[in-house]
């Protein structure tokens, strides 16, 4: 009878648990879409796709700042989307935002799962999902859109647990469903399974190799063909080459494996430090570094097998010539989550007199130092108004609301429209959807007067086109107020 309450105890405290957490994730991202504060790029683009899917048509993103229209599936191979087409019909703009929180959240019940496995104690359990949840980088990629690699990162722990547990129809369903969400989680996907043959399930390690070794051979070979073949397919219009970012390491892949096998010091040099000589960028990487560590991530060094699962993750982030990948912003760290709270789970494991009191500090030490990277951080273009869900501007406009909604509604679904990156995920529900100062074609050009950051050019700039549209003869104005104006060509 204790046992009994016991369990419902605990299974009533996890149910409270994944409900605050929820709660903390809709609150971070629903009230930026709610507010204007979701972008062209991404939301816009990911939107646009899926209202072409749910009319079985191709599509051409027209949401481009060179305003040439680019096949969706040039700029990352992700066919996952054609799953969520049927929400598309409930949830309209909203729905890959709800399919994110959805999936974090079953990433985080899948981390339970794993940790109850291994671990064999509820406290235990809960204190993982926690750590989970509290992990900085969810946050980070909440606060900006939508993206594909969130949802492959809350797979990985079923694939774990399936792995585990041998339920191998399940563990091939989760494998393919990673490999669909984007072209690079295949690559990631080897060495994930490299580490996965030294997991101690009571199977010597060479007979996981030969269980999972058909999985490695397929990740790699669908990594390859995607790369070489589906994408440059689809890149017929141009999305650009994402291997240019890594250009500061060669521009072959055969210079780039030169660098990365035969230039150590260089290696570690990009690894640690900012490799250019703007002083700016300094402190991204090693910002990026802490935050691993506070988190839990210094089990990593203690359990290598973890180590060469985040191998990969380190290289795509810290080796590029683009510093917005570098620190700890956006969605470009989500994939470490579930690999430091499974090397947690087996430090729980070996450390089994302290596991407790271990697990209460990392738990007190994710979330502390969370919280405090909501109020600062040293990434550049940090917006605390979008990521802080602490702070009041966090749930205010930056414009009038109820006069954007009210102008916005009024604008006809199939026309084409040019209109400002905030106001680009509400519209995308038509053919044609371009970026302002892109107008092409557009029956109609809808911009903010206030509350927008301008992108893709500046202020300035901004304004004299404004200005010269309202000389314009081809066009008038249909409604002004202090937030919006909106043209319509004649």
């Amino acid at each position: 009878m204790i046992n009994i309450l016991k369990t419902g105890k605990y299974n009533f405290v996890l149910v409270l648990i994944f409900l605050l957490f929820a709660i903390i994730y809709s609150l971070i991202s629903i009230p930026n879409h709610y507010l204007y504060k979701t972008n062209a790029f991404d939301l816009g683009v990911f939107n646009n796709a899926l209202h072409s899917f749910s009319r079985f048509q191709v599509n051409h993103t027209p949401l481009a700042i060179d305003g040439l229209p680019k096949n969706y599936f040039g700029n990352h191979f992700s066919p996952i989307i054609f799953l969520f087409v049927p929400f598309y019909y409930l949830f309209g703009s909203y729905t890959l935002l709800i399919i994110q929180i959805a999936a974090i959240l079953f990433g985080g019940f899948g981390i339970y799962k794993v940790s109850e496995l291994i671990l064999k104690n509820r406290l235990y359990s809960i204190l993982i999902v926690i750590q989970f949840f509290s992990v900085w980088a969810i946050s980070s990629a909440l606060s900006f859109d939508y993206h594909d690699n969130v949802l492959a990162a809350m797979l990985v722990p079923w694939l774990f647990y399936f792995h585990l547990s041998k339920r191998r129809n399940y563990f091939m369903l989760i494998f393919v469903l990673i490999l669909l969400c984007r072209e690079n989680m295949a690559f990631w996907m080897c060495f994930v399974l490299i580490g996965m043959c030294f997991l101690n399930n009571g199977e010597k390690p060479w007979r996981n190799f030969k269980q999972l070794l058909p999985y490695m051979l397929i990740s790699g070979i669908y990594f390859i063909l995607t790369l070489k073949v589906i994408l440059p397919y689809f890149i017929e219009e141009n999305w650009g080459d994402p291997l240019t970012r890594y250009s500061n390491m060669g521009d072959t892949i055969w210079e780039k494996l030169n660098f990365i096998f035969f230039k150590p010091q260089q290696l570690f040099k990009y690894l640690i430090e900012n490799p250019t000589t703007e002083v700016f960028y300094n402190g991204l990487k090693s910002e990026f570094h802490f935050m691993i560590l506070v988190s839990g991530g210094i089990f990593l060094f203690r359990f290598p097998k973890f180590l060469l699962m985040a191998v990969p993750l380190y290289f795509q982030k810290l080796l590029t010539n683009d510093f917005g990948f570098w620190g700890i912003n956006a969605h470009y760290s989500i994939e470490f989550v579930p690999i430091i709270s499974l090397a947690l789970i087996y430090a729980a494991l070996h450390f089994k007199r302290y596991a407790k009191y271990l697990l209460i500090f990392v738990c007190i030490s994710t979330l502390g130092f969370h919280i405090k990277s909501l109020y600062e951080r040293q990434s550049l273009h940090y917006n605390q108004e979008h990521n802080n869900f602490l702070i009041a501007e966090h749930y205010q406009a930056n414009m009038n609301l109820s006069d954007v909604k009210k102008v916005i509604n009024e604008i006809p679904k199939y026309v084409s429209v040019s209109a400002s990156s905030e106001l680009t995920p509400h519209l995308a529900n038509r053919k044609n959807i371009y970026l302002f100062p892109i107008v092409k074609n557009a029956e109609y050009i809808v911009l903010l007067k206030k509350g927008t950051n301008y992108y893709p050019i500046g202020e300035k700039d901004f304004n004299l086109r404004v200005k010269e549209l309202r000389s314009n003869s081809n066009y008038k104005i249909t409604k002004e107020n202090k937030s919006i104006v909106v043209f319509k060509r004649r």
